[in-house]
């Protein structure tokens, strides 16, 4: 399989927000239980720092859930918020989602430990330090860019 990249116009971002709303409409009781379910898993991990690291692990499963969701939602299929979890239910058969997740937590431990420092720094009244920022932004970006990438392609 290829990936196939396309360009396209930056407005044409409205019509994807337009066509998120659609799907939303459609079913919105999934959806919300499905952003409480989000948010808790990344409240519970800003509260608990070694959670931090399973809710990274559980990102990529818990995406191409919410992809499954949207897709069958777009189908005219009624879903609902146990889809979310159907990958994460069938590890051994997506094993790239689980070197995937791998990555994703090498790459968030120079972030964490970079975004602590600048934490730090400013409770105590100064500026981050430039070097601190740039790791934090620079691991930040890569995770996000391998995970948004290769999830789909998954």
């Amino acid at each position: 399989m290829q990936l196939a990249v396309s360009r396209v116009n930056s407005l044409r971002a409205f019509s994807w927000i337009k066509s998120g709303w659609r799907l939303f409409t459609q079913q919105p009781a999934p959806f919300m239980a499905i952003a409480g379910i989000l948010m808790a898993i990344q409240l519970l991990a800003s509260l608990v720092p070694l959670a931090s690291y399973v809710a990274v692990f559980l990102l990529p499963f818990l995406t191409i859930g919410l992809y499954q969701v949207a897709s069958k939602v777009e189908q005219g299929e009624q879903v609902s918020v146990n889809d979310l979890f159907h990958y994460l239910s069938r590890i051994r058969e997506y094993r790239v989602l689980f070197r995937i997740s791998l990555v994703s937590i090498l790459l968030s431990i120079p972030a964490s430990m970079a975004g602590s420092n600048m934490a730090e720094a400013m409770i105590g009244g100064l500026p981050p330090a430039l070097d601190q920022l740039v790791i934090f932004v620079l691991f930040m970006g890569l995770n996000f860019m391998a995970t948004a990438f290769s999830i789909p392609a998954a």
